[in-house]
């Protein structure tokens, strides 16, 4: 669905999307499928980039863990997303780990048959350059953005990302299915669980969304991300400073 088109940390720029679609279409040529579960490993750190991935259904997160076993979040794959482009292209190992959030189905591409294509289809080769060029000023953009927002503003965010992505649009509101456990967003806005609970608990009181396991309901997306990018996520957070304290990233 199309939504804030305006918001360019929310969507890659028209020309790297084109060259998502491209890649994605050849990684569903020549690659087969995968079924899988929910907290599925795509692949691990340091694992050898022998296979591109690509996301038909589900969803999917790239992550990294630190010595505690804490997780860190460094983007969603929504369906449409191929994985891996960059090591592949470069030629060195997984750099981080990539696992389904919900069922997913996978398509896995040997990574020598996207080489051998891209040195001779000039198209593919430009595509794959744009996606990886528009990933990283989106990165970028989302990064300077976010780091400067407080954790509810943050979860407010990531949910408004997937609407975007996923988000069935309903009479009531925009939906997602499945929907995400207080924890798993925890681990996506690398905030603690008890944090992020007292937050979606105060998104819910003020009527911006609900969130169960089965669906995630946002009845007003310009209402949420209001809240988020305007001062009521710093009144909120003021307010109840005991209740929400500062993230610990």
């Amino acid at each position: 669905m199309e939504i804030n088109k305006s918001r360019p940390y929310l969507r890659l720029p028209p020309a790297a999307s084109d060259g998502r679609s491209r890649v994605y279409r050849f990684i569903l040529e020549h690659g087969i499928p995968r079924d899988l579960a929910p907290r599925t490993p795509v692949y691990h750190f340091q694992d050898s980039t022998k296979y591109l991935y690509a996301v038909e259904s589900g969803m999917a997160k790239v992550f990294r863990s630190d010595a505690k076993g804490g997780e860190f979040t460094i983007s969603l794959v929504f369906p449409g997303d191929p994985i891996a482009i960059a090591e592949a292209v470069i030629g060195v190992p997984h750099t981080t780990f990539a696992e389904t959030i919900v069922a997913s189905r996978i398509w896995v591409c040997p990574v020598q048959k996207f080489l051998r294509a891209i040195a001779t289809d000039n198209q593919l080769a430009l595509s794959s350059l744009e996606l990886l060029a528009g990933r990283l000023l989106q990165f970028h953009d989302l990064a300077e953005y976010m780091s400067t927002l407080q954790t509810p503003a943050r979860i407010g965010h990531l949910l408004v990302r997937m609407a975007n992505e996923v988000g069935e649009l309903t009479p009531s509101g925009v939906v997602i299915r499945p929907g995400l456990t207080h924890e798993e967003i925890s681990h996506l806005v690398s905030a603690t669980r008890p944090f992020t609970t007292m937050a979606l608990h105060q998104f819910e009181a003020v009527g911006l969304l609900h969130v169960s396991r089965k669906e995630i309901s946002i009845p007003n997306i310009e209402d949420l991300l209001a809240f988020c990018e305007g001062e009521q996520a710093g009144v909120l957070v003021e307010q109840n400073s005991r209740e929400f304290p500062r993230s610990r990233i």
